[in-house]
């Protein structure tokens, strides 16, 4: 368990961080970062530093550097979490802008496979990015299969009528783009 303190402190952090991402002072921002990582023992925590500090370092061009910081956020974070589903998107995103299309599929379907396990994430943002990724080639069977059971799980997730397009993805992904935007009717939060 985190200290409140910690927090707060994190909290404050954040709010400079960004402040500095801002004035596009990568080099300060990414020292407040390191220095905190000294702090906390909790991996959640750890977790939202170096993926902070990851997202700077791809805004800044260091790709690869980014992506190693992803994956160590990736390994403190929980199975089936939100936080590690978002983690395995900017993986893939940053694999796609090294041109590396394998391993954004690789990374899309790990994704797929984290909402799969949680039943409140709609994963249509790793859909989207697997159907870019195989435009050409198009979905193998298991990809098609890991694809209709996440859309199938969102359909759900927001009490859609009827039954999901499996045929044209774009129509029913743009349904849960739309459907996203608005209250859970389950839960009454934002997806």
């Amino acid at each position: 368990m985190v200290a409140d303190s910690l927090w707060e402190e994190w909290i404050a952090l954040q709010r400079d961080t960004f402040r500095l991402i801002d004035q596009r002072d990568y080099p300060l921002a990414l020292e407040g970062l390191n220095i905190f990582l000294r702090m906390p023992d909790d991996p959640e925590l750890r977790s939202e530093v170096i993926g902070l500090r990851a997202t700077i370092l791809e805004e800044k061009g260091d790709l690869q550097g980014a992506r190693e910081d992803y994956l160590s956020a990736r390994a403190l974070n929980n199975p089936s979490s939100y936080s590690r589903y978002t983690i395995e998107l900017n993986i893939a995103a940053v694999s796609e802008k090294l041109i590396a299309g394998d391993d954004a599929v690789l990374w899309y379907t790990k994704a797929l496979e984290t909402v799969a396990g949680d039943p409140l994430t709609s994963g249509a943002a790793a859909i989207y990015g697997l159907l870019r990724c195989k435009a050409e080639a198009g979905l193998n069977p298991s990809e098609e299969k890991l694809c209709a059971k996440v859309v199938r799980q969102a359909w759900e997730l927001f009490s859609l009528p009827g039954e999901p397009d499996m045929v044209n993805l774009q129509v029913t992904l743009s349904a849960l783009a739309d459907a996203s935007s608005r209250p859970l009717p389950r839960t009454g939060q934002k997806q």
